[in-house]
């Protein structure tokens, strides 16, 4: 054997891992992602002039690595804000459009703009797993181009990572069920490789599909299920500490983050939680990585728990709503306690999604130092039409719709054009959105398309009358929210 032959057999083991990513990525998150970096300098050079392969002639290096960010982060000409996508691939790209970030074949845009989705990209719709294989593919269009894309750590992601599904589309879980075994396959053909690394068995620990058959107490799971409960033990597979789906999309994921003069959390924060300075916010963001990565147990850190949200004491980030308000009596908002913050850290703004808006507009209160962004804009929460923020030179900041770009100040005086709830725009999304949802899940059941004339109804829209149910189950899901229940017990965690 030639010295040549000898060197790629060695290079053979890491370029096939990189291969068979790709179909990984392609087969799920319909994207083509690759490792995020070379994996054999060595050996892919660019023909003639011998160089490592750039961008241009090595599909999507470089891509940058993915990593927590150290606060604080240097102020930029032009900030993105988007609150809480909740599964929706087809809302998202809605704002991601109306924000000029996203173009043709999924590519970024927006050049030197930093985006911002504030968390909860998880529940309520089936396309989670699309959508974080956009954001992480617009990431990497972003770092090339001198803009950044920062995903924070929701209510949601916890919850899931916790196994507790209560929230979660129906369908979520037949497009885990996909993703379950198309991991089978990858893993399967790494072990025809001699040197390929295979990953940690994921399912140890975890109970099988046929325990949760037996553990149902409330009903009886019909065979057409079966992918489902499938899909669930994938769930938990993928996105427990440590899975693979929490340690690569999840892992670099802060719990807080600073830009210029905006500091972001997910809900809320209290100053209890922030004296201290940037050692601070640093150590809060490095447990969260820890515990993501699966280096700290189950249990979460306090700072995202759903476990800490008594009143009287100090409420994780994720869950806090002291400065969402679900009502229009913004008197209740401890705007104090947010001076305190913002002054300790010479900060202008909290930015926050969480709470859904009374007036589903994009709003702000304590004289603009706090802005709200979840407009509810998620079919699975109340559809309505995306909006997102602009924050230009770290100064003024304007409200995006498909219509408008008005100022801040000015949004809840001149509402956008754009009419709040389901409108004539939104009915070809929305039709659209079914056709595929129907598809996809014909798909992966092994049904047939469904007959002219015949509507699957989208089983977790709203909550059903009891009166609705049948033989034991309900059209919105009933029988596996019965089954989450006897699993891991009733879950009283609030919405949203």
């Amino acid at each position: 054997m030639e010295v040549d032959d000898v060197q790629f057999c060695k290079q053979a083991p890491p370029i096939f891992e990189s291969f068979n990513k790709v179909i990984l990525d392609h087969a799920v998150g319909d994207q083509i992602l690759g490792p995020t970096k070379n994996p054999c300098p060595s050996f892919f050079r660019t023909p003639g002039t011998g160089n490592v392969w750039n961008a241009k002639n090595w599909g999507n290096y470089p891509t940058g690595q993915r990593y927590m960010p150290k606060l604080p982060l240097n102020a930029v000409p032009r900030l993105v804000a988007v609150g809480d996508v909740h599964g929706d691939l087809i809302k998202t790209r809605q704002v991601l459009e109306l924000a000029k970030l996203l173009g043709k074949s999924d590519s970024w845009i927006g050049g030197e703009t930093v985006l911002v989705q504030v968390g909860d990209v998880f529940d309520r719709g089936n396309d989670e797993l699309k959508i974080l294989y956009l954001l992480e593919k617009l990431r990497r269009g972003a770092y090339r181009q001198g803009g950044a894309v920062h995903v924070m750590h929701g209510n949601h992601e916890t919850l899931n990572m916790m196994g507790k599904f209560t929230y979660t589309h129906e369908d979520a879980f037949l497009k885990f069920d996909d993703w379950w075994k198309w991991w089978g396959y990858s893993n399967r053909m790494k072990e025809m490789v001699a040197g390929c690394r295979v990953p940690f068995n994921y399912h140890k620990g975890l109970p099988k599909p046929d325990e949760y058959k037996h553990k149902a107490k409330a009903t009886e799971l019909d065979p057409s299920k079966s992918a489902i409960v499938s899909g669930l033990n994938g769930r938990l597979m993928a996105m427990r500490p440590g899975g693979p789906v929490a340690s690569e999309f999840l892992a670099r994921c802060p719990a807080i983050l600073v830009i210029g003069k905006s500091m972001f959390v997910h809900g809320g924060i209290k100053y209890s939680q922030v004296a201290g300075g940037y050692v601070v916010l640093n150590g809060h963001n490095s447990q969260v990585q820890d515990w993501i990565d699966g280096r700290e147990g189950f249990s979460p850190p306090d700072i995202i728990s759903c476990n800490t949200r008594d009143k009287e004491k100090d409420i994780s980030v994720t869950w806090n709503r002291d400065y969402g308000t679900e009502n229009s009596e913004d008197e209740n908002i401890p705007c104090k306690d947010l001076a305190q913050i913002l002054e300790s850290y010479n900060l202008r703004r909290l930015i926050i999604g969480h709470t859904i808006q009374p007036k589903r507009l994009i709003n702000s209160a304590c004289d603009e130092h706090v802005i709200r962004i979840d407009v509810g804009m998620s079919e699975g929460c109340l559809n309505n039409p995306p909006q997102a923020l602009e924050i230009v030179d770290d100064e003024e900041c304007f409200v995006l719709t498909s219509t408008d770009r008005i100022p801040l100040r000015a949004a809840d005086k001149f509402p956008p054009r754009a009419k709040i709830g389901p409108n004539p725009e939104d009915r070809v999304y929305a039709e659209r959105k079914k056709h595929e949802m129907d598809k996809e899940r014909s798909r992966l059941m092994g049904e047939l398309p469904p007959s002219p004339g015949k509507t699957i109804v989208s089983p977790a829209k709203r909550r059903p009358s009891p009166e609705k149910k049948t033989n034991g189950s309900s059209s919105s899901g009933g029988g596996l929210r019965d089954l989450m229940k006897s699993v891991f017990g009733d879950d009283d965690d609030e919405e949203d």
